[in-house]
Order: C-alpha cells, then sequence, then structure tokens
C-alpha cells in the first residue's frame, strides 16, 4: 500500500477525466481500523497456515479508529494473473492486493472487476476475521456490488473504495458521500 501523499500532490496536475484515464483502477483507501484484541488462531484451522490472527472485537462490534496516515491500493491483477479470474485480496505475497496484516488471512477475498459495466463486486472467501461491506458482516462466497464511497472491512482493517474519477474528487476534497 502506498501513502496518498504523492498521488494527492499529483492529482493537481489533472483535472478528473485526465487523472481517471491516467489511474483507470478502482481502489482502495485505509481509513481506518476496527477496535479489538489480537489472539492467535487454534491449531485447528489448519487452512490459516498457522499465521492468521483472531480479531476480538469489544462491544462496539465496528467502532472506527482512524489511521494516522491514509494509504491506498490500486485494484488490478499481479502480473501473469488470469484476466478472466477474480482479483485475490490476502496477506500472501502472491495475492493481486496484498494487505499485510496479521488480521488477514491468506485468501482474504476475491474481487471481480467488470470493465464493460464499471462495477466492482466482493465477496468474503470463508476468511477467519470476516469482511464487512458498510458495516454489515458478508456472508462467505457472496457477492455484493460496491459504489464509490462504500466502507470495507476485511479483518480489522477498514478501507473505502473509490472508481478513479471518484478519488480523484477525494484527492481533492470534493468527494460527496453518500447518506448513510
Amino acid at each position: 500500500m502506498q501513502r496518498l501523499d504523492k498521488i494527492r500532490a499529483d492529482s493537481l496536475a489533472y483535472d478528473e477525466e485526465a487523472f481517471a484515464r491516467r489511474l483507470s483502477h478502482p481502489v482502495l483507501v485505509s481509513q481506518h481500523m476496527i477496535r479489538g484484541e489480537l489472539r492467535r488462531v487454534a491449531k485447528s484451522r489448519p487452512e490459516s497456515g498457522g499465521r492468521t490472527m483472531m480479531h476480538l472485537q469489544g462491544k462496539d462490534d465496528m467502532e472506527r479508529i482512524p489511521v494516522t496516515h491514509e494509504r491506498y491500493v490500486v485494484l488490478r491483477r499481479r502480473i501473469g494473473a488470469n484476466p478472466g479470474s477474480p482479483l485475490v485480496l490476502g496477506r500472501e505475497s502472491d495475492c493481486d492486493v496484498v494487505v499485510n496484516d496479521y488480521s488477514i488471512s491468506a485468501v482474504h477475498a476475491h474481487l471481480y472487476i467488470v470493465p464493460l459495466l464499471g462495477r466492482v463486486l466482493v465477496s468474503d472467501e470463508n476468511s477467519t476475521n470476516g469482511s464487512a461491506h458498510n458495516g454489515t458482516l458478508l456472508e462467505p462466497k457472496k457477492k455484493v456490488m460496491l459504489v464509490d464511497g462504500d466502507y470495507l472491512n476485511f479483518g480489522r482493517m477498514g478501507f473505502v473504495f473509490f472508481r478513479p474519477g471518484a478519488f480523484w474528487r477525494y484527492l481533492n476534497d470534493a468527494f460527496e458521500w453518500p447518506e448513510e
């Protein structure tokens, strides 16, 4: 994940349309973490490889703690990946979207990009700590369509989804947040 500082400065050199042509992929912006504590997963979950930590949440299940520095990750395939397959979000280095945090499973979620329709869908892949869309836990393998400004949680990590034009507006303090 990269810090927003440089791309925010770069965005000032472009209008929204030129920036969107240049970036051309949706992004996730890391804005917050979910309050809770980490505990080692019991050995009964061999699929975790013993490295995923269980994220235990307190009374306020989705209490958000802002991150010190916002970071972003571009949603695109790694070199050599099958163009017809979904993007894989996880902790392992061979994932398309790598989120290096102990609450993220090796393969945590899939992101389905439908370029002709300009749509992106997400599904949890039966991860240890689950995924949430706008505060609602996702059922494993069930796809949910994303719109600009949607909040996503993977494990304890919180992100906001943006397509390129909306990302430019966000970087330039012009994004209109959807009503909750």
